[in-house]
């Protein structure tokens, strides 16, 4: 249990000296693992679009279905390890017992291939009774069969990416995960539409994609991580031993954790096709991904985070943990305030723009979702501090409760409000959720995410946007901005003029309430120096601002 002496650092109120090597390391994996996400999330975009084109909605949708369930097995096949090993991973090397690090590598692949084989001979026997009694779809049988193959090298593939993770080495996984995988099928479905061969290579593109990854991120491997995983004499040979023991009990609760969280942002789709109709599971699921890009910036930082404050925790850096979690949320809200709030006011357009304007009636609930994920950046490194901290058991436990919760408001809300109501349960279920880890950080260390100059701002910023949205809707009651309902015409004009400029106006907005309200930190300044001593642009007028606001 932590016992931070000085009640001050704790509330992030007194500011640091410089900018941490620590914070450093998180600012700059954060900015590389964001960028990756979006190129990635592009890539995925195109494969998706090539394999719409090369089939019929039919092909299509069995696709969907299988990729669904191998994404699950491989979930599964990993047991929990991927969440484990990185922990882990980066605990010893701060500790500098590389022999554990040693066996935590080679044991968790050899504990993730055979369960990855395993669960590979089940799915390929059974392929025709899921296909058949199941889903009634007699065409999955071989497409299941195929991705059946693939299990192992997918598992393979998610813990190899989380021993990166271990390490710290996060451009090695923002390419392999974002670049080379993506690119290596789009490639692969290219070809096949420009043979015209039959619709079933697109199985075998993906299987043979993952296969082609999994070798390069194993060759780079050997040759960048050898040293840190040489074998030394002076332990046990033997390759599970009590360390291994403790990997896997540790992360077998993060196996439920991780499934658990998977269910529950897929159970308001599952509640609505079962309480509604499956035209509204179509329309919820217009506005589900898009409110998803609301937390892209925090999955990001919390990739190289969790590694670096593991590290931090086992040498027992307290100031520092505190620190790192009160800058790094509120940099992480810096970023995310214009998505999410261009998204809560201006959802038909973009609705209209990405999905089409029949999905128009999906705008309130994104504006329901993006609000109630842009609350939730304001915690949402407290999962990932109590994760470093080793409380695996404790997050099952508080992922289950937040399932229930929202099952529950899914069972309330959805017979009276459908998709809203959808939303609502989904974003109370989460915030009861982070409320319970928040409170369970709090009691174990009185460490928290909140200081004065992160809420002062957000304070201003949210009555500023309120403002804003009372004379935007008066606006639009008088038909001056009738786009804004879902009119087609001049969308596209609206959308690319309009909506970049509204982004750059929210983030102004929440620099200006910075300044105004003195809510800067000495890592800010520090952050700016950085950024001039690494690009060689002269800042020293911005610097000056932020010297005189402080």
């Amino acid at each position: 249990m932590l016992d931070l002496s000085d009640p001050a650092t704790v509330r992030g109120d007194v500011p640091g000296a410089s900018l941490s090597a620590s914070l450093q390391q998180i600012l700059r994996g954060s900015g590389i693992t964001f960028i990756g996400s979006l190129t990635g999330l592009l890539l995925a975009f195109v494969s998706r679009l090539l394999v719409a084109r090369f089939g019929t909605e039919t092909e299509y949708g069995i696709y969907v279905l299988g990729l669904s369930i191998v994404s699950i097995c491989a979930l599964v096949a990993t047991l929990g390890l991927t969440s484990g090993v990185s922990r882990n991973i980066a605990a010893a090397q701060a500790k500098g017992e590389s022999w554990k690090v040693r066996e935590f590598v080679f044991a968790s692949l050899a504990i993730v291939a055979a369960a990855g084989t395993l669960l590979a001979g089940g799915l390929f026997l059974s392929a025709g009774f899921i296909s058949n009694t199941v889903f009634h779809q007699r065409e999955l049988a071989l497409p299941l069969q195929i991705f059946a193959v693939a299990i192992p090298f997918f598992a393979l593939l998610n813990l190899g990416l989380a021993i990166f993770q271990g390490f710290r080495r996060v451009t090695q996984m923002t390419f392999f995960q974002n670049v080379v995988f993506n690119a290596v099928f789009i490639a692969f479905l290219a070809g096949a539409l420009y043979l015209r061969i039959p619709f079933v290579s697109v199985f075998f593109a993906y299987l043979a994609s993952l296969v082609v990854t999994l070798v390069c991120l194993a060759l780079y491997g050997k040759r960048t991580l050898s040293a840190s995983l040489t074998r030394t004499s002076n332990h046990s040979e033997k390759l599970f031993t009590s360390a291994t023991a403790y990997l896997v009990k540790f992360s077998l609760p993060l196996l439920v954790a991780a499934a658990l969280e998977t269910l529950g942002l897929w159970i308001d789709t599952l509640m609505l096709g079962g309480l509604r109709s499956a035209t509204e599971v179509g329309i919820y699921n217009a506005a589900l991904p898009l409110s998803l890009l609301v937390s892209t910036p925090l999955s990001a930082a919390a990739y190289i985070y969790i590694p670096v404050i593991s590290g931090l925790y086992a040498q027992n850096q307290r100031k520092a943990i505190s620190r790192n979690l009160v800058i790094m949320t509120k940099w992480i809200c810096l970023v995310t305030m214009p998505i999410a709030f261009t998204l809560f006011l201006f959802p038909d357009v973009i609705i209209s723009l990405t999905f089409g304007s029949k999905y128009a009636a999906a705008a309130d609930a994104l504006r329901i979702l993006s609000f109630g994920l842009f609350l939730l950046t304001t915690s949402g490194l407290v999962m990932d501090t109590l994760l470093a901290f080793g409380h695996s058991r404790f997050l099952m436990a508080s992922a289950f409760l937040m399932l229930t919760v929202d099952v529950i408001l899914d069972v309330l809300l959805i017979p009276l409000f459908s998709i809203e109501g959808a939303a609502v349960a989904d974003v109370c279920a989460l915030a009861c959720w982070q409320l319970i880890n928040c409170l369970k950080l709090y009691s174990l260390s009185g460490l928290h995410p909140f200081s004065r100059n992160l809420l002062k701002p957000l304070a201003v910023v949210v009555g500023a946007l309120a403002v804003f949205h009372y004379a935007l809707r008066s606006a639009l009651n008088v038909g001056t901005l009738d786009i804004l309902h879902g009119v087609s015409t001049n969308v596209f004009q609206v959308t690319y003029l309009a909506l970049p400029l509204f982004f750059v106006f929210f983030l102004a907005l929440y620099i200006l309430a910075v300044l105004l309200t003195r809510s800067l930190d000495e890592e800010d300044l520090q952050l700016i120096t950085t950024i001039e001593t690494r690009t060689g642009v002269n800042l020293v007028p911005l610097k000056r601002i932020i010297e005189h606001f402080m």
